[in-house]
């Protein structure tokens, strides 16, 4: 028997601990509502994001569709985001259901409500899609010159294509590589100072990198992503709801 202690139910305080995270993922899910703030989506296992505004009903979360994402979305597809703001909390959400529409005509998909927060990622800063231009490139010097397919790219780091595993194997996670640079045809070419590979996924490479102060690269590399940003509100067009 213990004295002058207070017993507590692990389970019992455990439970409790889920309530509390319940709640504090409502309020916060209530107060981006409130704000009417865009949040800026992945669609997880794709390379998908797109901003977009959500409202809490009961328990499911409404998320505004945009034109143009067809059927990207399924069942069970997982979307993620990080809150705008101070927090820098991150929320994963299921998708239930990817089709419906609402009474004034407006396009949305219902997501569960989440009952915590997830972990946040391990690149913060905003990635855009880049597969559609087949002429954005990772060239490095230590490979004679060579270009890697950039599959995509933020303002620190890019994710590029391997053509198989003995390539994959030349770029060892943590490895710093000097030099290279992020060439887009014959019009844009962004000096590194170098790049550093963290982790290997299936035939991709994910790397952070530093530019060369050196030019006008940071010049460069900024417009790129305005414009890649550009194209990425064109392809999905966000929509009210």
């Amino acid at each position: 028997m213990l004295t002058g202690l207070e017993y507590v139910n692990p389970i019992t305080d455990m439970l409790r601990f889920t309530r509390s995270t319940s709640k504090a993922v409502e309020k916060a899910l209530m107060a981006l509502e409130q704000s009417r703030a865009t949040v800026r989506v992945e669609i997880e296992k794709t390379r998908i994001r797109f901003n977009t505004v959500l409202s809490v009903r009961k328990s499911a979360v409404v998320v505004a569709k945009p034109e143009g994402l067809g059927r990207s979305l399924q069942v069970g597809s997982t979307i993620r985001f990080t809150l705008p703001d101070e927090s820098g909390r991150n929320l994963r959400l299921e998708v239930s259901t990817p089709n419906f529409n609402l009474s004034n005509g407006s396009s949305v998909f219902l997501c569960k409500m989440p009952k915590k927060f997830a972990e946040g990622a391990v690149r913060m800063a905003v990635r855009f899609d880049t597969t559609r231009f087949n002429n954005l490139l990772l060239t490095v010097k230590d490979k004679g010159g060579e270009g890697f397919r950039i599959l995509d790219l933020s303002s620190g780091g890019c994710k590029f294509q391997c053509p198989g595993t003995p390539t994959l194997k030349s770029f060892p996670v943590g490895k710093k590589v000097l030099g290279g640079a992020i060439q887009l045809g014959d019009r844009v070419n962004v000096e590194l100072e170098h790049f550093i590979p963290r982790a290997h996924m299936g035939s991709a490479v994910g790397c952070e990198f530093k530019i060369s102060l050196e030019g006008p690269n940071a010049k460069y590399l900024q417009h790129l992503l305005i414009s890649l940003e550009k194209s990425e509100r064109e392809r999905f067009k966000p929509v009210a709801m």
